[in-house]
């Protein structure tokens, strides 16, 4: 029986030591991995991490070392494609203008945050690191979908600061976005993220979308900023805070002559929705069919409804000076349509300089 016991004992560690020794190989190929990547993307220009107070930043900035201007980026929920994107954008855009892309606390290359992801917190982070990276006061704030939180926080508590407002998109206090309170199971998601599995078992080997729908020169970068950090603590407290984060900007709003651009992407049609989903479902790979266009037109027109429209409306107008334009598009629309987004920045900034 003893012998029995012993062998059974010797054969539980055996398999303990195995377990430690392969979730070992596994959090030391992620390090590895990741210090490839950041190597690869500094040398093109988008490894740029400065000190943001109790973590570092990623601000990739790229265009005029002496601009006229400094336009300020920030992107939507989830997406760590955005400095390649801003990139193409620039190509669009005349005029001595410097890009500097913020990568939120766990987006991109930069830190997982050490705090939960306020509005607060996010643009106090922000502006650290623009002071550390020597991007000086004022800027244009250029923000997509969720960015536009970060971005309505800045420039109504520190209105000093912002020469110029332009809005992609983006949520707005009384609006329908909701939190996803964290449930549990993204800690779990986050564990196998953190020691490595991923990369050895989960990494998807396709495309992700957003890359796909760049140029090609940009692909294959927005496919390594993507994977290099996908899900950690910053991102989901991130998601579970939005609706109190939107209510914190509510409690700030104040009218000001600065120039502002409202950017949406309203398709209330079901023909003039078809080409905006039909981009999303191409990046994708997948076939867009009359049953599948009719059910996403349906949920669309559901959530921009008078309602919404109205909320909108009512926010735009507490802000002061704003022009709202209209492109019929994917959400993604300064993928879609960079050329536009551009038009409507060089408006902005011919606005700005006619003050």
């Amino acid at each position: 029986m003893k012998k029995a016991l012993k062998i059974f004992g010797c054969i539980i560690l055996v398999i303990v030591l195995l377990i430690t020794l392969f979730v070992g190989v596994c959090f030391a190929s992620r390090k590895i991995g990741q210090s490839k990547e950041r190597k690869l993307l500094k040398e093109r220009g988008y490894c740029n991490l400065v000190d943001a107070g109790d973590i570092r930043l990623n601000v990739p900035v790229f265009g005029y070392d002496d601009p006229d201007h400094t336009v300020v980026c920030l992107g939507g929920s989830g997406d760590s494609t955005f400095a390649p994107a801003m990139q193409n954008l620039a190509s669009y855009v005349h005029g001595t203008i410097r890009y500097a892309v913020v990568e939120r606390p766990g987006y991109g290359l930069s830190d997982v945050g050490k705090q939960d992801m306020t509005a607060e917190y996010v643009v106090e982070c922000s502006r650290k690191a623009l002071e550390s990276a020597g991007i000086e006061a004022p800027y244009i704030l250029l923000a997509h979908s969720l960015g536009g939180v970060y971005a309505e926080y800045w420039f109504n508590k520190y209105p000093d600061e912002v020469e110029g407002v332009l809005l992609l998109d983006t949520v707005f206090p009384g609006d329908k976005t909701k939190s996803v309170p964290a449930d549990g199971s993204e800690k779990l998601l986050t564990a196998y993220e953190a020691l490595g599995f991923r990369r050895i078992f989960g990494r998807d080997s396709s495309m992700p979308m957003l890359a796909k729908m760049l140029p090609e020169i940009y692909q294959d970068t927005a496919k390594k900023l993507t994977y290099y950090n996908p899900l950690n603590k910053s991102l989901t407290s991130e998601a579970a805070l939005i609706e109190k984060n939107l209510e914190t900007v509510e409690s700030i709003t104040q009218a000001t002559d600065m120039p502002k651009i409202y950017l949406s992407t309203d398709a209330l049609d079901i023909m003039v929705y078809k080409p905006a989903l039909r981009f999303e479902f191409d990046a994708m790979g997948t076939e867009l069919t009359n049953e599948i266009l009719e059910k996403r037109f349906e949920e669309y027109a559901n959530e921009r409804d008078i309602d919404f429209i109205n909320a909108r409306s009512l926010y735009l107008s507490e802000i002061g000076n704003v022009t709202v334009s209209n492109i019929p598009s994917s959400h993604f629309v300064y993928l879609q349509f960079p050329e536009d987004v551009a038009a409507q920045l060089e408006m902005l900034i011919e606005e700005i300089d006619s003050n």
